[in-house]
């Protein structure tokens, strides 16, 4: 995504795909749930680009692992949920 999609996106001119929306959240590290949804815990991952040049390749691995560490956190939370029961 360009600087100039996203500014299109934050003054309403360009909406979001839902595949797009998926893309942003992976990035920061949220859930697409807890993206939509105020009321629950979401923990973003904190991380800082050190480079100069970041390419679209880049931010799709970064998303990648941003998913992964998602699905993660969701497995933990559930195998720490059916020990609870």
């Amino acid at each position: 995504m360009t600087q100039t999609f996203i500014s299109k996106v934050e003054t309403g001119e360009r909406n979001l795909t839902v595949d797009q929306l998926e893309s942003v959240v992976n990035l920061y590290g949220y859930s697409l749930a807890a993206f939509a949804d105020s009321v629950e815990d979401a923990h973003p991952i904190q991380f800082s680009f050190r480079a100069q040049d970041v390419s679209q390749e880049d931010l799709r691995i970064i998303a990648d692992i941003g998913k992964i560490a998602i699905n993660s956190r969701f497995m933990a939370k559930a195998l720490e949920d059916s020990n609870v029961g």
